[in-house]
């Protein structure tokens, strides 16, 4: 804890020299000294120093956060059936074995399901590595036959006196969600050598090769996904100008930047303000910004109108950065600033958006293919919908 503490510390005094040269910039940028582009060229250096240092608090913190793997020790006769199938390739009674702990029989096609203490630790990496499964609602599913209902309208409601008629009221305004569906695969490979020492976690690794490569693919679906053979994501959805009142749903809405490829030169900030200012707040309390590292240093430099910078670095451990006193999550798939990107969303993520998991992973082991290799292949089916369009807001480079 104490090397956290002293990233932190730096990370704030980088903070402090950055603001400075930030506000030399801004005074510079009225006179005609011709500094400007030093001073840009410095913050820029220092720009890089800070997310260097973000990057370290971030894999400080995941490293302190991330759960270990809790194999050493096998838990269930499933469990010890799965390892002697990672080791040696025998299946003797795993497929009953499995039935009875995950309720599912031997994949279509082919492999194995994991047992419960693997998938546990596989999805607690998932949502290590992906701000989307950080943020956004979770549901698992034994079925692809997943259907959401959602009220779009409400049921009329009124006042009465205690022995005044209730008139009937409106009928709801319903719609439909389903997810998106698609199917994941990893296929790491190690030697049997490796796999009989008796030092190597086979266990361990293959949790966290599956997580690592699952949580790639996730993140850019659940965000940018077009819906083909993957998840539809979030930022793959209709966007209008129009507000609640008037967007049809499974629409969302979009504040334009002012500026054709990033934000206006003059009051940029105000398209964030009004982004805040947008969202119901009866989502506030769990609202977060969400952006890329590119993005942030564009809102880095930006100012209210007291000259209060609207981002805030989180300073203790555990504290997450702020702007406009929410969190916020960096998600690396979304857009950055350019021509027509949508490239901050903000608002009630857990509300607007659902990752359906199916119940089972599943694994063939195959020491044929790749000799002398054996590849383990891993496949999962994963799906995500839209359930709110009203929870999140975007912002949008446009004149």
């Amino acid at each position: 804890m104490s090397e956290l503490k002293s990233i932190l510390e730096q990370y704030g005094a980088a903070f402090e020299e950055y603001k400075r040269t930030n506000d030399a910039r801004f005074e510079e940028l009225k006179t005609t000294t011709g500094k400007a582009a030093e001073l840009e060229s410095k913050l820029a250096k220092i720009e890089a120093d800070l997310q260097a240092k973000e990057a370290r608090i971030s894999n400080f913190e995941t490293k302190l956060n991330r759960p270990g793997y809790a194999g050493g020790e096998v838990k269930s006769d499933h469990a010890k059936a799965f390892k002697e199938f990672l080791c040696k390739g025998i299946t003797d009674n795993l497929g009953d074995l499995q039935f009875k702990a995950v309720q599912v029989g031997v994949n279509a096609d082919g492999g194995y399901a994991v047992p419960v203490e693997m998938s546990a630790e596989i999805y607690k990496l998932l949502t290590a590595e992906s701000p989307m499964r950080q943020v956004c609602n979770i549901r698992t599913s034994g079925t692809n036959d997943v259907r959401q209902i959602v009220d779009v309208g409400g049921i009329g409601s009124g006042w009465v006196a205690e022995t005044t008629a209730r008139p009937e009221t409106n009928s709801p305004q319903i719609a439909q969600a389903t997810p998106f569906w698609g199917e994941l695969y990893a296929n790491p490979a190690a030697t049997q050598n490796s796999i009989d020492d008796l030092f190597f976690d086979v266990e361990k690794w293959l949790t966290e090769s599956i997580a690592r490569e699952f949580a790639l693919k996730e993140n850019a679906a659940f965000t940018v996904g077009d819906g083909s053979s993957k998840p539809k994501g979030l930022l793959a959805a209709t966007v209008s100008t129009d507000d609640d009142d008037t967007r049809a749903f499974g629409t969302f809405q979009y504040l334009k930047t002012g500026a054709a490829a990033g934000f206006a030169a003059t009051a940029g900030a105000d398209v964030l303000l009004d982004l805040a200012s947008s969202l119901k707040s009866r989502y506030y309390a769990n609202a977060h910004f969400m952006f890329n590292t590119s993005t942030l240093a564009a809102i880095r430099k930006m100012k209210d109108t007291q000259g209060n910078y609207l981002w805030q670095p989180g300073l203790q451990a555990g504290v997450p950065n702020l702007l406009l006193g929410f969190p916020c999550v960096y998600n690396h798939d979304m857009p950055g600033v350019g021509a027509n990107a949508l490239c901050v969303a903000f608002g009630d993520f857990r509300e607007a958006y659902t990752i359906v998991d199916r119940a089972a992973i599943f694994v063939l082991r195959d020491p044929f293919t790749n000799k002398p290799y054996v590849n383990f292949y891993a496949t999962k089916r994963v799906g995500g919908m839209i359930l709110n369009s009203e929870a999140v807001k975007f912002v949008k480079c446009e004149a």
